[in-house]
């Protein structure tokens, strides 16, 4: 009988978002999350929910039974965090990650996807940042991720486990209301939405980034994962084109038919200028490539929150 993939975190924005994607690709999945959910629809045949959290060694063998992957989509932090700190990311990030590779060991279960962070990972780009440039990250966030990438290739050398680390650019397409403020074009289109002003850091015509629409994510996600491994896998997952802020804001304005409200505050926290990823390792190891503009991935992320009112 084919095993399960074990999703943790699989009620936040990407995970629920991967796991409908399996789902609808002929895939059964477990997932663990510490909260009970709606997303799914408890007589589904090919979802199995465990209700925990994975610090919780009862909850957390329950889910690994009968699984052969597990996707790492639970969350400690999130980029911009008030009380952001490297000691938080040990203590929360780095110490969960190690206690979920552990206990995945032990039950014999040694392929993981982890979702890193491409936009933070690398630091400051010129170009486009390729797999094999070395990771300079200016933030706490981006510094946790490169802690994480670190354990999980250790455990691959060590134990023998099996990796797929997907350094991903800025995902939007958020189906629900996000509750924390991550993501630029997900929060800037709820705000117009709800007569809300954005916060804007620096000029926002200097601010370069490279963001992929879910739908996107999720397919290179199960692309990647029928691939075969050996050891720990890196890929940029992401359109591989750099758009500005200030044409986020205007696309936005043009197709919700209105102006947006701004609130400036100080250049200080806008983080590095540019972050554009080169997605040629995945194209060629996958045949994959993103079907979505920027403005159509705006578009049908517009239609999708206006629903959600």
């Amino acid at each position: 009988m084919q095993k399960k993939k074990l999703i943790l975190g699989g009620f936040g924005f990407l995970g629920s978002s991967v796991a409908k994607a399996l789902v609808d690709d002929g895939c059964s999945i477990k997932i663990l999350d510490q909260y009970e959910s709606g997303l799914f629809r408890k007589n589904n045949a090919r979802i199995e929910l465990v209700v925990g959290s994975i610090n919780d060694d009862n909850a957390l063998s329950e889910a690994l039974t009968s699984v052969d992957t597990v996707l790492y989509f639970a969350s400690h932090s999130y980029p911009g965090m008030k009380h952001a700190s490297i000691q938080f990311e040990i203590d929360n990030t780095l110490r969960s990650l190690d206690i979920v590779m552990k206990k995945m060991r032990d039950a014999g279960v040694t392929k993981i996807l982890f979702p890193s962070s491409g936009g933070t990972i690398y630091g400051e780009v010129m170009d486009k940042a390729n797999e094999t440039q070395s990771p300079q990250p200016m933030s706490v966030y981006g510094a946790g991720k490169l802690l994480c990438e670190e354990t999980i290739k250790f455990y691959c050398r060590a134990y023998g486990f099996d990796a797929l680390i997907l350094r991903i650019s800025n995902v939007y397409g958020c189906p629900f209301f996000r509750k924390v403020q991550q993501g630029a074009i997900d929060i800037f289109i709820q705000k117009a939405l709800t007569d809300e002003a954005i916060e804007l850091w620096g000029n926002p015509s200097l601010l370069i980034r490279d963001h992929i629409f879910i739908d996107d994510f999720c397919n290179a996600t199960l692309a990647l994962l029928k691939l075969p491994l050996r050891g720990a896998e890196i890929f940029n997952v992401a359109t591989g084109v750099g758009r500005s802020l200030q044409d986020v804001i205007d696309c936005i304005e043009v197709n919700i038919g209105k102006s947006l409200i701004k609130h400036r505050l100080s250049n200080n926290a806008a983080g590095v200028s540019k972050s554009v990823l080169d997605n040629k390792k995945i194209k060629e190891h996958t045949g994959w490539s993103p079907k979505y503009s920027l403005e159509s991935g705006i578009q049908k992320t517009i239609k999708t929150k206006e629903m959600a009112i």
